[in-house]
């Protein structure tokens, strides 16, 4: 696991030397929907969020390049008596929980109709995803953070792509998947990307 930051890395400065005019660049606004575990731990809708996209054009239909955003989850638990069952611990009292995800993804995309108007895609990234979850309590709090390994496949549709824009409409949904590690169980939630794709 620890491979898979430098490894990423390095793909991006690989591919940032290799800008040309079939580039893009998107920024979104993400709203962001927990589900699993990470559901039963902050169950509220994210609005803090957003995502940076580049993408090289192989040919008109297919794509490569990169994403990386930052995502804040948030939730105020009514006050309660909670348990940390690893260690026979019960504490009284309202619990805030938050969720830091910032994911650092290569991506292929596949265009269905490149040269029209409106162009529907599907993609998947693959990569890793920094995640900090914080839990506060009173005068404790308690921190845990991990580099996940991340799949995440994508759908959705730019408008404008097929005319003499250099600016057109984007949006998308993303699944992110952050798989297990020693240190925090499996997160998941889903990206709605609403923003602007640049081309140069």
């Amino acid at each position: 696991m620890k491979r898979i930051l430098p490894i990423t890395i390095l793909l991006c400065l690989a591919m940032g030397t290799s800008l040309r005019a079939q580039d893009t660049f998107g920024m979104f606004y993400s709203i962001n929907f927990t589900t699993g575990n990470t559901n039963d731990f902050i169950s509220k809708t994210s609005f803090r969020g957003f995502t940076f996209d580049y993408r090289h054009h192989i040919r008109p239909e297919l794509s490569v390049g990169l994403s990386s955003g930052w995502y804040a989850f948030y939730e105020r638990k009514d006050n309660d008596t909670y348990s940390i069952s690893e260690e026979q611990l019960s504490f009284s009292g309202i619990q805030y929980r938050y969720l830091n995800s910032a994911p650092l993804l290569v991506i292929v995309d596949y265009h269905l109709t490149p040269e029209e108007l409106i162009s529907p895609f599907a993609g998947l990234g693959i990569g890793t995803t920094y995640n900090r979850v914080n839990v506060t309590m009173g005068l404790y709090e308690t921190k845990e953070s991990s580099w996940h390994f991340t799949l995440a496949p994508e759908i959705g549709v730019q408008v404008g792509r097929g005319s003499s824009l250099e600016t057109w409409g984007f949006i998308s949904a993303r699944y992110n998947y952050n798989f297990s590690t020693s240190d925090l169980d499996t997160q998941g939630y889903i990206t709605l990307n609403i923003g602007f794709m640049y081309g140069i």
